[in-house]
């Protein structure tokens, strides 16, 4: 309309104008355009950080739950869903693996124990690898159709099934159960490798239920290790020397240093326990 009336003013103001709306018109595309991108940065960077999240949970071999995630995992259970069984699976001649055909070829293996273990998983069971070559199977005892002794032996048979690419070594598995009414992992992962030790005194590919004599034992030997300091400290630590004599003459030629702790509750504590628990708490060099 301005530029219909004509004249240099009307010119120049109609130009102005036309600028004015030319500027609005590209600030609000400009606008919507950023407003776009912003809006697709900020949804990326979401989606990155979920998929950062979720990675942090997973251990990046197997696909399966790290320790992070399991204990993530069991956070989500209730009382209600137990009782609970916690299997801790240790492999056996996992090192002679590495040590023979490399790391490649063991990190295969791993994958493949980890997708047997899942196999013979009850439904909706938990799966962490927590280790180099240690596993932890966790689900409800309600769940399952097999007893932990059965399953467990169903996994050990899985394991120990002959790999072809591994022709002169022998991979087996060793098992520690644990069951408990509470979901707690620090306590469900120290009675099942209470366990899990107890099951490799008795060699290769066998299992152990953590029992109430395996209930002592644990007992026995956390209270062992908290009173050697105190015991070390007052002197209860003890030397008593047996004599080493000759069998033809019967004449004593020395004698044996017997290292002996008379405990308040446990009565006599043996030398290998001894030097085992002052190992374990970093006391080794107070018995020297």
């Amino acid at each position: 309309c301005v530029l219909a009336q004509g004249g240099v003013e009307n010119d120049v103001l109609g130009f102005t104008i036309l600028l004015f709306l030319g500027g609005m018109i590209r600030g609000a595309l400009l606008g919507q355009s950023r407003f776009r991108e912003t809006s697709r940065l900020k949804y990326e960077a979401r989606e990155f950080a979920a998929e950062m999240e979720r990675n942090s949970r997973r251990d990046p071999l197997t696909g399966l739950l790290n320790r992070s995630g399991l204990e993530q995992a069991i956070a989500g259970l209730g009382v209600s869903d137990g009782p609970f069984v916690a299997m801790l699976i240790d492999l056996d001649g996992f090192k002679s693996v590495n040590d023979t055909y490399g790391h490649t070829i063991g990190d295969g293996l791993l994958v493949k124990v980890g997708r047997r273990i899942e196999d013979h998983a009850p439904q909706g069971a938990t799966i962490a690898r927590i280790g180099g070559d240690e596993f932890v199977l966790l689900f409800s005892a309600c769940r399952s159709p097999q007893a932990a002794g059965e399953l467990a032996s169903s996994i050990i048979a899985a394991i120990a099934n002959p790999d072809p690419e591994l022709n002169s070594v022998r991979v087996g598995a060793s098992i520690g159960i644990y069951q408990a009414d509470k979901p707690q992992l620090t306590e469900m992962l120290l009675k099942a490798d209470f366990a899990l030790y107890a099951a490799k005194r008795g060699g290769r590919n066998e299992y152990c239920l953590f029992d109430a004599d395996l209930d002592a034992a644990l007992e026995r030997r956390n209270r062992i290790e908290r009173d050697l300091r105190g015991a070390i400290e007052s002197g209860a630590l003890c030397c008593w020397f047996q004599p080493l004599v000759r069998l033809d003459t019967s004449a004593a030629v020395g004698f044996e240093a017997l290292l002996r702790w008379q405990h308040e509750v446990h009565g006599a504590i043996s030398p290998p326990e001894i030097v085992t628990a002052a190992r374990e708490t970093g006391l080794l060099s107070l018995l020297t």
